[in-house]
């Protein structure tokens, strides 16, 4: 028997079953800064591409250690609250957005949300880039913002929350400065131009739910990615889309 095999066979399952229960998709705050055009094929009914053995499985590292560096924050922070639910309600949409927060410390009125990052992303973030805070991660922060204010300061003031992304190194590279386990801290200020740009993500998200309502979502019509012939996450190989989880069913999404 070969183990491998057997194991990925289990997760190829399990991945199966995800994309199966993704059926009738609706937005999360995890997800808010994905690509439009991408949400609005799911929205539409479009097939996924389950993820494979190895991306579930990074995911599930990812997972296990913002576990356990949420539970090791609590025993410094005793009023932290980890894997928090929060609503965020939608413009002129009946039903909320949900989010799960990693951490949120009340005392220090600071969001923290977990990453795990290759040593190539490290070093750059050792030298001090905001590379790491890019738009798809401000844009969810700002989602969880929003629901912190609402479920638990309503009444305060918004920008008075502290969000933070914090990073640990995957693996080592001495070349760039990096030991595996390393921890780096980005965070993502609240800014009126962010605030403009996470509501207009929230209007764009609304129509394509309530065009899906009214059966007239056409998936091909709604901006994608900056750029999607550049985009990292267009990109093709063997005419399957390596990244996007609905381009292998739709082909050349993107052109």
């Amino acid at each position: 028997m070969n183990i491998i095999e057997k194991l990925n066979e289990a997760y190829i399952k399990q991945g199966a079953q995800e994309a199966k229960d993704a059926e009738g998709w609706f937005p999360r705050a995890s997800g808010i800064g994905g690509c439009l055009r991408e949400m609005a094929h799911k929205a539409a009914g479009f097939e996924q591409r389950p993820n494979s053995p190895e991306t579930m499985r990074v995911f599930e590292l990812g997972h296990q250690r913002g576990a356990k560096l949420a539970e090791v924050a609590k025993s410094v922070w005793p009023d932290a609250e980890a894997e928090l639910e929060v609503r965020i309600e939608l413009p002129d949409y009946p039903v909320p957005m949900l989010g799960h927060l990693d951490l949120w410390i009340p005392s220090e009125r600071t969001i923290i949300d977990f990453k795990t990052a290759g040593s190539f992303k490290m070093g750059l973030l050792n030298e001090g880039s905001k590379e790491g805070a890019g738009e798809d991660y401000e844009l969810q922060l700002q989602a969880y913002r929003h629901g912190i204010f609402w479920s638990k300061m309503s009444g305060g003031i918004l920008s008075s929350i502290r969000c933070l992304l914090i990073f640990e190194a995957k693996d080592s590279d001495a070349r760039k400065g990096v030991e595996a386990g390393q921890l780096a801290e980005v965070e993502v200020p609240y800014t009126e131009e962010l605030e403009a740009r996470y509501r207009a993500r929230l209007e764009a998200l609304v129509s394509i739910l309530k065009a899906r309502d009214a059966k007239t979502l056409e998936p091909t019509s709604v901006q994608g990615m900056p750029d999607p012939s550049k985009h990292w996450r267009c990109r093709m190989k063997g005419g399957v889309s390596r990244y996007c989880s609905i381009g292998p069913i739709l082909g050349k999404c993107s052109k």
